[in-house]
């Protein structure tokens, strides 16, 4: 019996197996279907062949997806300002496979152009958020995000989840990254009354990166709530000491001082809101109350009458005058009264041919412009009147005399501006131009002028090399500029509109060097003297001249200065924005860099920008133009009842001071309000032409100041004037 279960068995499976190959056939599809969760389905709805091609088809497509034109697509609409087609095409990008995390940073860094929060950014953000977690990188961007857009309690949470990864992960975030970290942190936690944690992080923020001038400001602003003044008034001085350009806080410091009772350092930094243009009212007010509360400060042994004027002499170099150009006329001061002088060798006065008056050296002498005549004093009593209808002369026989001028105005508006007595060479004109004022004027020979303008413009104690580039490229600026101020009567004036000129005080034997060493030699292209304008630094790429100025030479184009081409614009949008952010390496980033040149960071002053524009709440300050290594060419400052625009050279003055047009801007929001704007920036001045930081750079790394020229002007010669 047992033996026939065991046959019966075997037949059975013998036949089962059999039949298997047309049960799968017949069935198998819908045994799958099943299993798989869909058993209801029909047997035809089977996918037909057709259908299996087209899907392949899709499947193939996605691999042929080209990245590169899509990056180029998305680029370009960043830089034509269409951000939502940019950010459009990175999500494109991002659902295709492209690498997630370098698509979001790019979305984020678009998004700061947006004048509206993009729905569509903040889910994919979020999203993905569950897959980076513990990614250091992805976390410091969508924490800033979100701190950006207002959404604090969330970006709370995400900044102190990256401080645990940094913790336990090798990284390699920048201080300036870790720096602004703390930063955010310590503006989320002061914003919600809890000044002593937050000063804690504006503090550890001090002390990963001295640059981030962002913590010391906010610093002292808690500092100050706590009427802690001395320490407020270490925070914002050490602010000035790594940015010597952030005027604002001149106002602030003068305030704290008259707090801590330290009178005449408020008094100094009053005068320095004068010199500044900063609340000039407020400024002189106090001024005169410390002067009228505070009169022991301000007592003189000796009545003014009675000083003696004695002047220490400059030991000056003693040089042959340039007869291979014209005598230059330079304009010290305009519309001016009253002047007062002494020379360093007897001195005589010419109206026209003729000598008028003969002075003594070492006297002070005064002359007075009022009703179309001229009057010139000695101790108090007029000397000589005269009602001329031409310019007076005052000169010396003495090729190499100096003449002492009193309480020259220098740097108007600027944060190192102010008022000083100066020695100069050369002669000294009187130009009458209206019937209470004339314009004083220092008619000079070319070498003479340029032994004072070239240290004015660049450290003597950087090396020759650079020194003898700066001498040929002043010497070429001035003879192309020399018209500039022809309407009013003299070629050039003495400040940062023309070039810098200081007088003797300036001269240093390094630079007289170098400029004796190049006498004569200018830079020419097809033939004629270039206009060679130079920057103090170009943040590491000069700029094309048609897009700060509109005019296009071949001589000035945009010049990459990375010293090993470690970067070449345009960037994408992430990329520049990291290019502002951090500190890439570049021939002007060097030991001779002024701290926060390179790079820096401006916090707008809200009230200041709306009552300089007339506007009721700012909204926010939005680029729409720029080109393609960054330079901003146009703003929207959108307010409650009006937009303004600004455009190219205005946009540092509009924006209350900036150093450069090379910047990015983050617009902070907290409740749907605009809380605060962080710009981060790049170079000092223009960025056309030299960058004086990458010349002295380069001249390190033993480049001859021929070669400096030729990197900088495309297309020239070195050649000497006839």
């Amino acid at each position: 019996m047992r033996k026939l279960t065991i046959i019966f068995i075997l037949l059975m499976c013998f036949l089962f197996g059999l039949t298997l190959p047309y049960l799968f056939e017949s069935y198998g599809p819908f045994i799958k279907n099943y299993v798989m969760g869909n058993g209801n389905q029909d047997i035809e709805d089977i996918p037909s062949e057709q259908e299996k091609n087209k899907a392949d088809e899709v499947v193939v497509k996605k691999e042929e997806i080209d990245f590169d034109q899509l990056l180029k697509k998305a680029e370009q609409h960043f830089y034509d300002s269409e951000y939502k087609e940019s950010i459009n095409t990175y999500i494109e990008l991002y659902k295709s496979g492209y690498d997630k995390i370098s698509a979001a940073k790019n979305i984020i860094a678009v998004s700061n152009y947006l004048n509206e929060e993009y729905s569509q950014v903040s889910n994919l953000l979020s999203n993905m958020y569950d897959d980076y977690q513990d990614s250091i990188e992805y976390n410091y961007y969508y924490a800033e995000y979100l701190y950006k857009n207002g959404d604090k309690a969330e970006a709370e949470e995400l900044f102190f989840h990256l401080l645990i990864l940094l913790e336990q992960q090798d990284s390699d975030l920048s201080d300036r990254k870790k720096a602004l970290t703390y930063y955010y942190l310590g503006d989320i936690y002061l914003n919600s009354d809890r000044e002593n944690v937050a000063l804690d992080f504006f503090l550890k923020g001090i002390e990963h990166e001295k640059q981030i001038v962002l913590n010391y400001t906010a610093a002292a602003e808690v500092y100050k709530n706590k009427e802690n003044y001395e320490q407020a008034i270490s925070m914002y001085e050490m602010c000035l000491n790594q940015d010597h350009s952030m005027s604002n806080l001149y106002y602030e410091l003068a305030v704290l001082y008259e707090k801590n009772e330290e009178i005449l350092k408020a008094y100094n930094y009053w005068q320095r809101c004068i010199n500044s243009g900063i609340k000039i009212d407020i400024a002189q007010k106090n001024i005169n109350d410390i002067r009228e509360n505070h009169p022991q400060y301000f007592e003189r042994e000796e009545t003014e009458e009675n000083v003696v004027f004695k002047i220490d002499w400059y030991d000056i170099k003693e040089i042959e005058t340039n007869k291979n150009f014209r005598k230059l006329k330079i304009g010290l001061q305009e519309n001016i009264n009253e002047l007062n002088f002494q020379s360093q060798n007897d001195f005589m006065i010419k109206y026209g041919d003729n000598i008028i008056f003969e002075g003594n050296k070492d006297t002070r002498y005064q002359i007075n412009f009022s009703d179309n005549t001229f009057y010139i004093f000695q101790n108090g009593e007029i000397k000589k009147s005269l009602s001329p209808d031409q310019t007076l002369k005052i000169s010396s026989t003495n090729k190499n005399n100096l003449f002492a001028l009193y309480n020259i105005k220098f740097g108007q508006n600027y944060f190192w501006g102010g008022v000083e007595n100066r020695q100069y060479r050369g002669d000294i004109h009187l130009q009458p131009i209206t019937s209470e004022s004339v314009n004083l004027i220092n008619y000079i020979d070319l070498s003479s002028y340029l032994l004072s303008v070239v240290p004015s413009e660049i450290y003597a104690s950087w090396p020759q090399e650079a020194l003898k580039a700066q001498s040929v490229v002043a010497r070429s600026y001035i003879i192309n500029n020399l018209n500039r101020h022809k309407n009013e009567g003299y070629d050039l004036c003495a400040d940062v509109h023309c070039i810098v000129y200081s007088g003797v005080k300036s001269e240093h034997p390094n630079t007289n060097t170098a400029i004796l060493a190049t006498k004569n030699e200018v830079i020419t292209h097809q033939g004629e003297v270039i206009d060679a304008v130079f920057s103090n630094n170009s943040g590491g790429y000069t700029e094309a001249s048609q897009y700060v100025w509109g005019n296009s030479y071949d001589y000035l184009k945009a010049v990459n200065i990375s010293e090993s081409m470690d970067y070449q614009l345009p960037l994408s949008p992430h990329l520049i924005e990291e290019w502002f952010v951090e500190k890439p390496s570049s021939y002007s980033n060097n030991k001779y860099t002024i701290t926060n040149t390179y790079r820096w960071i401006k916090s707008v002053d809200l009230e200041a920008l709306k009552s300089r524009h007339g506007l009721q709440d700012i909204r926010g300050i939005y680029i729409t133009d720029r080109t393609n290594i960054g330079t901003v060419k146009e703003i929207k400052i959108e307010g409650q009842n009006k937009i303004v625009s600004s455009k190219d050279s205005s946009i540092r003055r509009d924006l209350n001071g900036l150093k450069s047009n090379k910047f990015i801007i983050k617009n902070i929001y907290d409740d749907n309000k605009l809380q605060k704007i962080i710009i981060f920036g790049a170079g000092w001045g223009h960025s056309v032409g030299m960058d004086q930081t990458a010349a002295a750079g380069m001249a390190v790394k033993d480049k001859g100041y021929r070669d400096i020229i030729n990197y900088f002007y495309l297309d020239t010669e070195i050649t000497k004037l006839e």
